[in-house]
Parts: C-alpha cells; sequence; structure tokens
C-alpha cells in the first residue's frame, strides 16, 4: 500500500502546470491477494485515494495468466479516451516524478510544432 500511496500523492504535489498538462491514470488489476474480499477492499481503497487525488482509475484491459497487465490494450484504452493527447505514457507505480516533467514534455512538444512541416 505504501508504493501506491506514494505514487498517488506524488502527482498532485508536481504543480498546476503538470495538472492541468498530464491525467494520470491507475489501472488495477484483480489482485490474488490471500482473499478475494481482501483483494476487493484494498481495489476500494486504492480506487478512492486515487479518485480524490484526481485519477483516472480503470479497469486493467487484459492480463496475462501470470496476471500482467497487456501494455498494448492499455495504450489502446487510453487511446480511444484521449485522443486529442499529444503523448500518452506508461510508468511503474514505483517510479516518481517532479515538476520537471511537464516541462521536458512541453519543451519536446515546442519542438515538434517548429519542425513539424
Amino acid at each position: 500500500m505504501q508504493v501506491y500511496n506514494n505514487t498517488l500523492r506524488n502527482w498532485p504535489l508536481l504543480g498546476v502546470r503538470c495538472q492541468l498538462a498530464i491525467q494520470p491514470i491507475l489501472y488495477l488489476v484483480q489482485s490474488n491477494i490471500s482473499s478475494s474480499s481482501e483483494a476487493a477492499r484494498f481495489n476500494e481503497l486504492v480506487t478512492q485515494i486515487a479518485s480524490d487525488l484526481g485519477w483516472t482509475v480503470l479497469a486493467a484491459p487484459r492480463t496475462s495468466a501470470f496476471g500482467v497487465p497487456c501494455v498494448r490494450d492499455m495504450y489502446e484504452r487510453i487511446s480511444e479516451l484521449y485522443d486529442n493527447c499529444t503523448y500518452h505514457a506508461y510508468t511503474n507505480g514505483d517510479i516518481l516524478f517532479d515538476d520537471g516533467l511537464a516541462r521536458t514534455l512541453h519543451a519536446v512538444a515546442k519542438v515538434r510544432l517548429v519542425n513539424t512541416p
């Protein structure tokens, strides 16, 4: 739960520029934690925290037999929901960012606009 808390609470701390430019999305994977009721409570808690912090929460579209989400399906779902986005990106939940992420994305977008015929 600590990793989820760190990740979920990291994004709002990145500042207004990130909040306006970046929409964090959490894909929940059905967990095999000791019991299905425990997994359901865990997912409810994580969903509530994420929603309160402005995240979009979705069920992972498809997983492997080992419970690993299919990244391609996640990207396809996001492309459908956010078809106007300049970028779609994926990161594991244990990687934290600072406001340099938004600055970098804006700088790259400017270069792309200047260099687009």
